[in-house]
């Protein structure tokens, strides 16, 4: 079979090398070199600053120079595995365009239909833009300043307070900037458990972070060499420079995929089953391009699963796994499965640990008033564990076993019982104690 993945992300990689392995022809196109812009614009880019920043180098402009060496080393690295990985694969360099040709969908690159016995859309998500002034890459900066900014700004106003613009206003606090960061809601995070909120604002307030709450910008304004941010309440602010982290969208417009009798959702990402079948035969979707969550994990996930729809090799419903959403802010946010604010039913057992095991102390030591918790959700007492979220070092980590729990049905007391090895983060999972459910917000 051939197949023809459009976009060389997270899932275009991972569709791609998964019907490459298979034996399967493969055609890979996208506008610019594999790996996409999470490889050269925004997620490696941004984690590899992140991982510098919170090694405890002091900031500024000198630091910000030894880190994007760094960062373009690793970039680099990435780049080599990408092309390794599609050793064997027609990689065309363009757009595609998706149209209908004789009852069928096929992608077109510069008016030319590629021949495909599937067609696997990866074609990710672009930023959401703020009215008023178009992005600079000095005034105005989108995410991809990660990967292009010469020295961190003197003081930077974040607008958005989703995963990005998180990640960015710690950052660049670590950097030297001053930051303020404005989100529309009353709290950080708030359909994430409010223990975690509260993590996150002692965290902010020890990097000197300033955050306006209930503040939804509207505008954008020039103002000589700086920027003024107009907020739907009529307030104005004034900053040199501005970073935009104000959601995503399709790359995909959505008349195109309408013109190609794609079915979209409410936001106009595609519209799939569980293995990125769309509503037309031998179009499938995965990674940001099938909507949300907008995350890298899933997107390779589901990248591998809708090449081995098309190629046939799935026969039976298959459950989606649990994903891990993290927020890497050092300390971190990260959640998995169903949560209060997820999906979670009223009722369910919640049980809570504050860490005390080594691997927390010694990461914590330098943030004494900075609330390290982890809560999980389950039916009953130690009923099948629903899901968790927690704020602390490497987050993240400690929430993969409870993935597999989700997954498996496991109870709660098999987490508290896990073996783990000391020092690691999984021992915080033995401090895990029944709580009254739910916790007030503040």
């Amino acid at each position: 079979m051939h197949i023809v993945v459009l976009g060389g992300g997270p899932a275009g990689l991972a569709a791609a090398t998964e019907a490459l392995q298979a034996g399967h022809a493969v055609t890979v196109v996208d506008p610019g070199d594999p790996g996409g812009n999470a490889l050269y614009h925004s997620l490696v880019p941004s984690k590899v600053l992140i991982e510098r920043a919170a090694a405890g180098t002091p900031g500024g402009a000198f630091a910000w120079t030894g880190w994007m060496a760094r960062q373009r080393e690793v970039v680099a690295a990435v780049a080599a595995q990408a092309r390794a990985e599609l050793e064997g694969a027609r990689l065309v360099r363009g757009t595609a365009h998706l149209v209908r040709q004789r009852g069928r969908v096929a992608a077109q690159v510069d008016g030319t239909a590629l021949p495909a016995d599937g067609i696997i859309v990866a074609t990710g998500s672009q930023q959401v833009l703020v009215p008023g002034l178009a992005p600079d890459g000095s005034r105005v900066l989108l995410p991809r300043a990660f990967a292009t900014l010469k020295a961190p700004p003197t003081a930077l106003a974040v607008v958005g307070a989703g995963p990005t613009g998180l990640e960015a206003a710690a950052l660049f606090a670590r950097a030297g900037s001053r930051v303020s960061l404005f989100t529309p809601h009353a709290r950080l995070l708030p359909d994430w458990a409010w223990e975690v909120s509260a993590g996150l604002q002692a965290l902010f307030r020890h990097l000197g972070v300033d955050v306006f709450y209930g503040q939804r910008i509207e505008r954008l304004e020039a103002d000589g060499t700086l920027v003024r941010l107009h907020t739907a309440a009529g307030a104005v602010f004034t900053t040199p420079a501005v970073f935009l982290a104000t959601g995503r969208r399709p790359t995909v417009p959505r008349e195109e995929y309408a013109d190609a009798g794609l079915a979209v959702d409410a936001a106009g990402f595609l519209a799939t089953d569980a293995v990125g079948r769309t509503n037309v035969e031998g179009v499938f979707a995965a990674g940001d391009a099938a909507g949300m969550p907008l995350l890298a994990n899933k997107a390779r996930w589901q990248g591998r699963m809708a090449a081995r729809t098309a190629l046939g090799q799935v026969s039976d419903p298959i459950r989606p796994p649990a994903f891990v959403e993290a927020v890497y802010t050092h300390p971190d946010a990260a959640r998995v499965g169903a949560t209060p604010g997820r999906g979670l039913p009223r009722g369910a057992a919640v049980w809570l640990a504050r860490p005390r095991s080594l691997t927390y102390r010694l990461a914590l030591e330098a943030l004494p008033d900075v609330p390290a918790v982890a809560l999980v959700y389950a039916d009953g007492p130690d009923g099948p564990v629903r899901g968790a979220e927690a704020f602390g070092p490497r987050a993240a980590d400690l929430l993969a076993p409870v993935a597999l729990a989700v997954a498996a049905g496991l109870p709660v007391s098999r987490l508290r019982d896990l073996p783990a090895a000391t020092p690691t983060v999984a021992e915080w999972l033995a401090d895990l104690v029944p709580v009254p459910s739910p916790q007030a917000p503040v």
